[in-house]
C-alpha cells in the first residue's frame, strides 16, 4: 500500500467522522429552486379552484351597428317553427323607447304617453325569444336566432312547478311564454324605440312585416327596410273580434354606404339611403313576359 493511501487511512482512523447532510455537499447554486413566475402558479391551480365566468349575454345589436350591416337578418331568417332550445340567454332587451298597443287600440310609449299615428320609423330589426317570467318579473330568456325554430313553450311550461304558474284571463299560465322585439329609428330624430310583444295581435302585426322585408330582401337584396306609421286593423277572436297593432308601410328605402358615420349629431338628410321601388312583375318571375302584359 503507497504512503498517501495509507496516510488517509490514518487519517479516518483519528477520531469520529461527522456525518454531514446530502445538501451540504451541493453547491449553492444547485440547491436552489428556480422561482416559480406568478402567472405559471396562477396556471397551476386546479380547475376547481378558478371562478368561472358568467356566459356571455347576446344582446340585440346597437342600431348604429344594424344600419352598417349587411342584412337585417331577423326578418330574412324569420321561423315560426316550434323546437325545443336550451340556450338560456339573460339582459335587457329594450333599445330607447317602448312602444304599447293598448286595449283601446292607442300608442303609447312605456310612460303612458300618446304616441302620433303619423310618426314615420324604419324597421330595422326583429328579434325573437322565449322569456320567463316569476311573479311579475323576467327571470330567464332564450334567444332565437334568425332561421331557427323556437322552443317548444308547452313542454317547457308543463315541466315547470305549478307554484311559478299564474292565473291570466281566468286561466292557469305557465310562466314561459313567446316574446317579438321589432326595433325601429325615428327616421327624421334617430331616436330608437322598440316594440316588445307576446299577444297575439303582436305576433300577427310581427309576421307581417316579417314577411314583407323578407320578400324586399328577396328581390331588391338584404340593405333595404321598410319606413313605417303605426296603424290598428281589426281582428277575429272568441269574444267577438277587437283591433290589433299593424304596420302601415310609407316606403322602402336602402342604405347605400353602410352608415359608418351615424353618430347623435348625424341628420336625417345626410343618412346615406335612397326610395327603394317595390319589385316588378318581371322581377319577381324572374322571366321575360309576353308584351301583352308588360
Amino acid at each position: 500500500m503507497s504512503q498517501t493511501v495509507k496516510g488517509q487511512a490514518g487519517k479516518q482512523k483519528a477520531g469520529p467522522v461527522t456525518k454531514k447532510s446530502t445538501a451540504a455537499n451541493v453547491p449553492p447554486r444547485q440547491a436552489m429552486r428556480t422561482p416559480v413566475a406568478p402567472a405559471a402558479q396562477t396556471a397551476a391551480k386546479p380547475p376547481a379552484q378558478q371562478v368561472a365566468k358568467p356566459p356571455a349575454v347576446a344582446q340585440p345589436k346597437p342600431l348604429s351597428t344594424l344600419m352598417s350591416t349587411t342584412a337585417l337578418n331577423g326578418f330574412s331568417g324569420f321561423n315560426e317553427e316550434v323546437e325545443g332550445d336550451d340556450r338560456e340567454q339573460v339582459g335587457s332587451m329594450i333599445q330607447g323607447t317602448i312602444l304599447k298597443f293598448s286595449n283601446e287600440a292607442e300608442w303609447l310609449t312605456g310612460a303612458g304617453d300618446p304616441v302620433s299615428r303619423t310618426l314615420e320609423l324604419i324597421v330595422a330589426d326583429l328579434v325573437r325569444a322565449a322569456e320567463k317570467w316569476v311573479d311579475q318579473k323576467r327571470v330567464e330568456t332564450i334567444i332565437v336566432p334568425p332561421g331557427e325554430r323556437f322552443p317548444n313553450i308547452k313542454a317547457m311550461n308543463a315541466a315547470t312547478p305549478r307554484s311559478e304558474w299564474r292565473e291570466y284571463n281566468g286561466e292557469m299560465a305557465g310562466p314561459w311564454q313567446l316574446r317579438y322585439f321589432v326595433y325601429f329609428l325615428d327616421a327624421n330624430t334617430l331616436d330608437r324605440y322598440t316594440f316588445p310583444t307576446s299577444s297575439i295581435g303582436g305576433g300577427m302585426c310581427c309576421r307581417e312585416i316579417a314577411d314583407k322585408v323578407a320578400w324586399m330582401h328577396k328581390y331588391k337584396g338584404p340593405k333595404v327596410s321598410a319606413v313605417i306609421t303605426l296603424g290598428d286593423i281589426f281582428m277575429n277572436t272568441k269574444y267577438g273580434g277587437r283591433q290589433r297593432p299593424h304596420f302601415n308601410i310609407v316606403r322602402w328605402i336602402g342604405f347605400n354606404s353602410g352608415g359608418d358615420t351615424l353618430s347623435p349629431s348625424t341628420k336625417a338628410q345626410e343618412l346615406p339611403w335612397d326610395e327603394v321601388e317595390e319589385p316588378t312583375l318581371r322581377e319577381e318571375l324572374n322571366d321575360d313576359l309576353p308584351d301583352s302584359v308588360k
